[in-house]
């Protein structure tokens, strides 16, 4: 058989489901309680995200080039999808096992919390490239069929959308909602929150590791390229760049490094804004601007393979990102004129439709990056005889790893600016738990401010700009027939 069959489609799938659960707990849940749970100051958050972000910026392509240069008859990714999740499960656990920042009382107590945090955030970091890229360099080795191949990695960025939509969805509200159970029973509001925060991302996290381990047993790979020769890192950096298709998503990619913000944020700008960190019912919000997203990015993802294939996957990749940037920009546009009203009918309605056209675009985008990364490893079969899909996947991978760090340093420096940081954090949620709301206080328009600029206007402009390398004139991607 020539493709993978329906029960390893199923646990591929189920795999990265397992996967992205991990990714979301730490990509959402692991930010909000650095910054709210434990009070680290903003810098150091910036600091230990951007270092991670530099050591899995150097091991993606390491590991890319060894499942191009593997021999393991069995299949290229295997052996690093059977032991990826299990240190990747202990790391991420590790990263929430710390205590309050505000609760160290020497400058070497205060230190050592930093670096347990740091060391468990890059030790998580590096385990999760070899399973990352072995995970998302599969669906190229699992078929040889150009047409099941883009459906498997549309279908994985539907699970991923799924999973991501889920985790934002209940993690906050449910470890905060464990908090105050905690809190009440032990009249200690941030030890009840850290131990809620801790319990929720915990469960999620193994139930992550659960669906994420079957995949190296249970999957089959196909294509029988020979191993790539043994190059140099520096080398396959070097080829990568050569090759103008894949440096032009390369070039795409960096100048949307910002887009990570909204990652970072979302959680932080729904539960401070609509729920004043918890104190009053924001589920509700959350559903009306989380489930339209997530439709659009669903629908997107659906769609992708069939509009790359009817208008150029160059094409739709440069519009899904201009409309995606004009779509942020608005919304940035909206709050400016109403900053204390969002939560009214108007400027709410507008804010969900705004998202629903971002989302959209943005599943679109991912989408089609993976099937242009794709095609990419195809041209270079056909001109070499070898297969580097392990490579091409891990820039893609490498994207996103420096997306998170350069939106950690930009958030850090601007909430580090406008006093949302540390001990002043600490403050504020002492203030909104005495009635204060976050939404019309003035005392709070400047961190308010900082918020909607790193969630909306930075990401709008950043995905106007990843389309420049796709600007009219240059000449289209085209997929090897």
């Amino acid at each position: 058989m020539d493709t993978y069959t329906k029960r390893e489609r199923t646990i591929y799938l189920l795999g990265m489901l397992g996967q992205n659960l991990i990714y979301g707990v730490i990509g959402t849940g692991l930010t909000y309680y650095f910054q709210s749970v434990i009070f680290l100051p903003a810098l150091a958050i910036s600091t230990i995200t951007l270092l991670s972000k530099i050591a899995e910026f150097l091991c993606d392509p390491y590991v890319g080039m060894r499942i191009d240069r593997s021999q393991n008859t069995k299949g290229k990714c295997r052996t690093y999808l059977i032991f990826s999740p299990l240190p990747i499960f202990i790391f991420s656990l590790l990263c929430f096992l710390n205590r309050p920042y505000t609760a160290a009382e020497t400058s070497t107590a205060r230190l050592g919390i930093l670096l347990a945090a740091g060391l468990s955030f890059i030790g998580f970091g590096i385990c999760f490239c070899f399973g990352d890229v072995a995970l998302w360099t599969l669906p190229n080795l699992m078929t040889k069929s150009r047409k099941d191949r883009n459906a498997l990695l549309a279908q994985a960025r539907i699970v991923a959308g799924i999973c991501g939509a889920g985790i934002s969805l209940l993690l906050l509200p449910l470890s905060q909602a464990a908090g105050n159970h905690f809190s009440k029973q032990l009249n200690d509001p941030t030890l009840g929150l850290q131990m809620g925060t801790v319990l929720v991302c915990g469960s999620f996290l193994f139930l992550g590791t659960l669906l994420f381990q079957p995949v190296g047993f249970c999957t089959q790979e196909r294509m029988t390229a020979p191993p790539a020769e043994k190059r140099s890192l520096w080398q396959n950096l070097t080829e990568m760049w050569r090759m103008q298709s894949y440096r032009r998503i390369l070039l795409s990619g960096l100048l949307r490094t910002p887009s990570g913000l909204m990652n970072l944020l979302q959680m932080t700008v729904l539960s401070y804004y609509f729920g004043n960190n918890g104190r009053t019912p924001y589920v509700h919000y959350m559903l009306l601007l989380g489930i339209p997203a997530f439709l659009g990015q669903l629908i997107a993802a659906g769609a992708a393979p069939k509009l790359a294939d009817k208008h150029g996957a160059a094409t739709t990749f440069a519009q899904a990102n201009v409309f995606a940037g004009l779509a942020l920009l608005a919304a940035f546009a909206l709050f400016l004129c109403r900053p204390q009203q969002l939560t009214q009918a108007l400027p709410f309605t507008l804010l969900i439709l705004l998202l629903f056209c971002n989302m959209f675009c943005c599943g679109l985008v991912n989408t089609v990056q993976s099937i242009l990364i794709a095609d990419a490893a195809d041209l270079t079969e056909k001109e070499s005889g070898i297969r580097r899909d392990g490579i091409f996947v891990s820039g893609q991978s490498l994207l996103i790893k420096l997306s998170t760090g350069v939106s950690a340093l930009l958030q850090g420096l601007v909430f580090a600016i406008s006093g949302f940081s540390g001990t002043a954090v600490r403050q504020i949620n002492r203030a909104l738990y005495a009635g204060a709301d976050f939404a019309t206080d003035p005392s709070f328009a400047t961190p308010r401010f900082a918020m909607f600029f790193l969630f909306l206007c930075l990401p709008g402009i950043a995905y106007l700009l990843s389309a420049l390398p796709y600007r009219k004139g240059r000449n289209p991607h085209k997929a090897p027939v």
